[in-house]
């Protein structure tokens, strides 16, 4: 979903109440500065501004108790990634003019990013979202208090399933539809091996005439690329890129899937998270779109 953690066993998950509030990547106190979801729910959901802060602690409360995300615990959520891409006017350009233009947000969590296209103009109807967890989609509906008024349309499945298998969940309606998928902190989650399955996933979203096909986000990146082991996961591991290992990805997806594809993307200084300790040197934020050519 958002972070390594997102793909630890199970074990974590049956935490309990108290114990997963002493967790790492658990921040109590709410970030000072998320005005742009603080405008979002006030004029797009109709929130009170005297009741944001408990209304969004009361939410992420009812989602850390489902599973310790650390984009829950550290109120990622509220950053709103999507708006603050480089690609995003032209993102919102082609969908505001174009009723034939779909998006998929894959690992949208409470599909935050989808609420910010839909206030700022896009149908909602032609926006979509998956993510590995129905919980959170329909604490999106909780977040937002949009039940019945937006029109997107929500899935829940693993990216990582075999095709036909009961994982894969509602993943197998989407094949063939979009135009442009959003992947913000998600392919960072895996393996390289689970990073180009999940990657050709990505490609089989696209509609087989997508001219301006494209797949944009922002992930962890790293100054020394290579397989490190996930927290609290002795044998689990991920790999993490640098520029050029995520090209080469990329290569690789494009000789299994028939197609190619080019990186255009910056290495940013990495945030320091709330709730995370020091961010190492060698730790960056990737900024990236993946552009179809072939």
């Amino acid at each position: 979903m958002n972070d390594p953690v997102a793909s630890q066993g199970q074990g974590q998950g049956q935490l309990m109440r108290d114990e997963r509030h002493d967790l790492p990547r658990y921040a109590d106190e709410l970030p000072k500065d998320f005005e742009r979801f603080r405008k979002l729910l006030a004029n797009y959901s109709g929130i009170p501004e005297d009741q944001v802060d408990d209304h969004v602690r009361a939410v992420r409360e009812k989602a850390w108790s489902i599973h310790p995300y650390p984009c829950v615990g550290q109120w990622r959520f509220l950053d709103l990634s999507i708006s603050q891409h480089p690609l995003y006017p032209k993102v919102l350009s082609m969908l505001t003019s174009d009723d034939d233009k779909k998006l998929l947000d894959m690992g949208c969590c409470f599909a935050q990013d989808l609420r910010s296209l839909a206030a700022d103009g896009v149908p909602s109807e032609n926006l979509y979202g998956a993510d590995l967890r129905l919980e959170f989609l329909d604490l999106g509906y909780d977040l937002f208090r949009d039940k019945g008024k937006i029109k997107a349309h929500f899935y829940e499945g693993d990216a990582l399933a075999l095709p036909g298998s009961e994982a894969e969940g509602g993943l197998k309606e989407l094949n063939g539809q979009f135009d442009i998928v959003h992947a913000a902190s998600f392919l960072h989650l895996f393996s390289w091996e689970d990073q180009v399955t999940a990657a050709c996933r990505l490609v089989s979203f696209f509609k087989p005439d997508a001219k301006e096909a494209v797949i944009f986000g922002r992930q962890i990146g790293t100054l020394k690329p290579g397989k490190y082991q996930r927290r609290n996961d002795p044998n689990g591991s991920r790999f993490a890129h640098d520029l050029n290992t995520f090209q080469q990805l990329w290569d690789g997806v494009g000789e299994k899937t028939g197609t190619k594809w080019k990186l255009e993307g910056e290495l940013r200084t990495a945030p320091k998270w709330r709730g995370e300790g020091e961010v190492s040197g060698d730790t960056k934020l990737m900024i990236f779109q993946v552009i179809k050519t072939h």
